[in-house]
């Protein structure tokens, strides 16, 4: 489903409480709250209330089907990841304050190695030629889920699907690029290749 990619169903819970009223519907008797490993994030952190939460929902749902993934011309590892990365920037859009590590559901020592290794990281993806990669077989060892990047040359300490939160990177550089143009116009760009040159993506080694 839809909220599925943004949150897994085993971290999303509704309750209902008595006492309902139209009055206290929106305001106290749906909660929603985060779970990550044991420790239990109640809205207040997010900051935003059902009511929010259901509105960022639809427009993240409207979005998807707006612009399915393929609507990406290509099928290169670069068009996939930008793609993910892509819906990870709406992510930042709708909701700033969400920590990063939530986002792409990653622990907080994941994600520090993700920034902290990043240029090793596009070094390999250049080197090895993967960007223009268009075998899926070799495309999902990037992309998939798991306990680490299992693709040959990336160190074990690497998280899962490292291609999605380099695709991630791109893409916010490719938005700080355009600060005049409308985001939903940035948003629509499907060019893969045309989004990686205009981002101007090079990380610092």
């Amino acid at each position: 489903s839809s909220l599925g990619k943004m949150l897994s169903e085993e971290k999303c819970q509704v309750l209902l409480k008595s006492d309902l009223s139209f009055q206290t519907l929106l305001r106290n008797v749906l909660k929603y709250e985060y779970l990550e490993g044991h420790n239990h994030i109640p809205e207040q952190q997010f900051g935003l209330g059902y009511t929010n939460l259901m509105m960022i929902i639809a427009d993240i749902i409207t979005y998807m089907e707006k612009y399915p993934e393929d609507s990406f011309s290509g099928k290169s590892m670069l068009a996939q990841m930008i793609y993910a990365g892509k819906m990870l920037c709406y992510l930042d859009m709708v909701l700033p304050d969400l920590q990063d590590s939530i986002k792409i559901q990653y622990s907080a020592a994941q994600l520090k190695w993700a920034e902290d290794n990043e240029a090793q990281i596009w070094n390999h993806l250049t080197t090895t030629k993967m960007l223009f990669e268009t075998d899926n077989l070799k495309i999902e060892r990037y992309l998939t889920d798991g306990p680490f990047t299992n693709a040959y040359g990336v160190p074990a300490e690497c998280p899962p699907r490292i291609a999605e939160w380099v695709g991630w990177q791109i893409f916010r550089q490719y938005v700080k690029s355009n600060p005049t143009k409308d985001k939903m116009s940035v948003f629509r760009e499907t060019d893969a290749q045309k989004i990686l040159s205009f981002s101007r993506y090079k990380p610092a080694s």
